[in-house]
């Protein structure tokens, strides 16, 4: 009996991989094909970069949001403590 009941879990088990792969395939090659390939040929058509927020006119650089880290005084404590 527990052979049995092993052999049909592992059939039960290879049925289930083909399915979720089947299942896989299909809906990750449709939000390919409907969902980032048009996205990907409309930014290529229009030329926009779709990570920028604002638009940018031909050779401007955008402006950066970076602030500068300052360092802290080199003293012995904060040696031995760095965070």
């Amino acid at each position: 009996m527990l052979q049995a009941m092993k052999r049909l879990w592992r059939g039960w088990r290879k049925l289930a991989h083909g399915i979720i792969t089947a299942q896989n395939t299909i809906l990750l090659g449709g939000v390919f094909l409907f969902g980032i390939g048009p996205t990907a040929i409309l930014a290529k058509i229009t030329g926009r970069k779709l990570l920028d927020r604002r638009s940018i006119a031909a050779g401007e650089q955008p402006e950066s949001h970076w602030s500068p880290i300052q360092d802290p005084p080199a003293d012995l404590n904060s040696a031995q403590r760095p965070f």
